[in-house]
């Protein structure tokens, strides 16, 4: 008997040792592997929780140390097929060990170790950090969802231990535990119990690369508290920008909107304005086509003389020196013929925009222009476009900051300042439309590829950049009609109004009489339908009014559809040539402004967790 039991023991010996043995060498298929894990989590009343883990790392090879990464994002699944998501906030980190820390991929990555120093054997590491979770999402019931363990460690985990500390008294029948692989429910190997609201307890098992151990407990509406500073904090991508959009829309109407104008009838032009005076009156603001408008004033004045002749070739000719006091005009005149009395539009070309920029900044800023709009107001006009420009950076920058960080967010900064400056360029440059197409359609292009994706990976709220729209929508707004006309400038603005009306909805016999009085009439009224854009509407009146040949245009075959031709096809054709500007130069631009045994959840469903690896 004693001989049978003894060769008994041998044998088990035997199995055991070779037990042993398997799973030793099963450890070495590992670069490292995990001793113990103890996690201690402290659970606070604003939805954080303090938690240490104590990390026992067996180095079965030469390594620096581990890597820990921890969700930053995080998306919740439950058993009833429930879906949400929220960010967390990481602060307060303490670790034993030297560390450097990054974020990858919505994880903050936290390298721990020597890059000079590798280390074989046992290493005990201590990480200790706060996980702040953003605003709860669900509005009827408040829950502690997490990974204990995340699904994401590269190597087994042997002797897990675990203790939450929950801020006050909870339904026990809620909670629930799962581990494993992810989406799995298994929790046979998780033993608690529960003291003075703190949950004690361990998983007898081994967890394989991939699997992990998930905590759910659904809890009463109202059991975090949230505190309201922390609320505004995480709301400033929207208070912010809607912030500074109400100050825009109180400096509209307060400084802004020009009070209720009367229109008079007029006949002509009010007090003698040229077309370009009439433009900035009306739109508050003045562009190439304006001061092109010169071009057919000038002429009816006797300044000019146009030439067209068959094949459609225009060419200039000077009448006279400008005896006017018009300094606009006068600049006009001198620009386009500073070398020779008669010139061509191709000579002007790249060349006579200077004149124009020249002409659209004195007429913004001599005294007429503070006569017709309240000075002040400018500085309104920009403290709009400032505010413009702080919204984009909070909505967008603060987003891009919460969710990734500040190299991140200088990153983005940079992006957004660096793609803007060739947005400005291409839409002022005043060179040929084809290239200024191109130009900012490959600028959009490039941004939405580079640029954009690296921005917008980092707003995972879509709605930030929503509500963004709409806020400088409505600053747009805002900044078109805040240059407010001074009592002078409504009046003169009343009786364009009124001159624009008569010149669309004239009788017949009003404007024959008005060609009888003053055969060129039609002619001295052209520039100014030009700039009010009613030149079709204006040439349409006089389709069965006899007019006489313009003395200032000289071409063959006159008739009524020449001068259609030549306000409709030929001045925009001017327009572009003699207003192109050399692409290199850009010229200016005009400005006017549940289960019970999970609890609910899953392994791997809930938030933070994470996983690592070794390096």
């Amino acid at each position: 008997m004693k001989k049978i039991l003894k060769l008994l023991i041998i044998i088990s010996s035997f199995f055991i040792f070779n037990d042993v043995n398997a799973a030793y060498d099963n450890d070495f298929d590992f670069g490292y592997i995990i001793e113990n894990y103890d996690v201690d989590m402290i659970v606070n009343e604003n939805n954080s929780f303090d938690i240490t883990e104590k990390i026992t790392v067996y180095f079965n090879e030469n390594r620096h140390g581990i890597i820990r990464n921890i969700p930053l994002k995080n998306e919740i699944k439950r058993l009833d097929g429930s879906f949400s998501k929220n960010k967390a906030k990481i602060s307060n980190i303490n670790i034993n060990e030297k560390y450097s820390k990054s974020k990858e991929n919505g994880k903050l990555k936290l390298k721990i170790g020597s890059a000079n120093k590798t280390l074989t054997g046992k290493k005990e590491y201590i990480i200790k950090y706060n996980y702040r979770l953003s605003n709860d999402k669900e509005k009827d019931f408040d829950e502690i969802y997490f990974n204990i363990i995340g699904n994401e460690w590269d190597t087994i985990i042997n002797n897990v231990t675990f203790k939450i500390h929950m801020p006050k008294d909870f339904d026990e029948s809620k909670l629930g535990f799962a581990t494993g692989s992810y989406g799995s429910t298994d929790n046979d190997l998780i033993d608690y119990e529960i003291k003075d609201n703190v949950i004690e307890g361990e998983y007898t098992g081994m967890l394989n690369p991939g699997e992990g151990i998930t905590v759910r407990c659904q809890l009463e509406e109202g059991y975090f508290q949230i505190p309201l500073i922390d609320k505004i904090m995480d709301n400033l991508v929207f208070i912010i920008p809607g912030i500074l959009t109400l100050v825009c829309l109180i400096l509209l109407l307060s400084k802004g909107i020009d009070k209720h104008v009367i229109e008079t009838v007029e006949f002509n032009a009010p007090n003698g304005f040229n077309s370009l005076d009439v433009a900035y009156i009306y739109k508050g603001k003045i562009n190439n086509k304006d001061v092109m408008s010169l071009l057919i004033y000038l002429a009816s004045k006797g300044y000019i003389e146009i030439i067209e002749n068959e094949k459609k070739d225009i060419k200039f000719k000077k009448l006279k020196d400008y005896d006017g006091d018009d300094e606009s005009e006068k600049n006009f005149l001198e620009g386009m013929f500073k070398n020779d009395d008669v010139t061509k539009p191709s000579r002007l070309k790249n060349k006579f925009y200077r004149t124009i920029e020249q002409i659209k900044k004195e007429k913004r800023n001599d005294n007429f222009s503070t006569s017709i709009f309240e000075s002040k107001n400018k500085k309104y006009t920009i403290a709009i476009i400032i505010n413009m420009v702080l919204s984009v950076i909070f909505s967008i920058g603060l987003s891009v900051y919460n969710n990734a960080g500040a190299e991140e967010l200088i990153i983005a900064i940079f992006l957004l300042v660096f793609y803007s400056i060739f947005f400005i360029v291409g839409f002022a440059a005043k060179g040929n439309i084809i290239f200024q197409i191109f130009w900012l359609g490959f600028t959009t292009m490039h941004f939405m590829i580079m640029g954009g994706a690296f921005v917008f990976q980092y707003i995972d709220n879509k709605l930030v950049l929503l509500f963004e729209l709409i806020c400088l929508l409505i600053m747009t707004f805002c900044l078109k009609y805040i240059p407010k006309r001074t009592e002078y400038g409504s009046e003169m603005y009343g009786k364009i109004k009124g001159f624009k009306r008569f010149l669309t909805t004239a009788e017949k016999e009003k404007l024959e009489e008005m060609v009888s009085s003053n055969p060129s009439y039609f002619y001295d009224i052209l520039p100014y339908a030009y700039v009010l854009g009613i030149t079709d509407k204006w040439i349409k009146q006089f389709e069965n009014i006899t007019i006489s040949e313009p003395s200032w245009y000289s071409g063959t075959n006159f008739s009524y559809h020449t001068m259609d031709h030549f306000m409709n096809e030929t001045m925009n054709s001017l327009n572009k040539t003699m207003g192109s500007a050399p692409a290199s130069t850009g010229g200016g631009s005009s400005s006017g402004g549940s289960s019970s045994s999970s609890g609910g959840g899953f392994s791997g469903g809930g938030s933070g967790g994470g996983g690592g690896s070794s390096w």
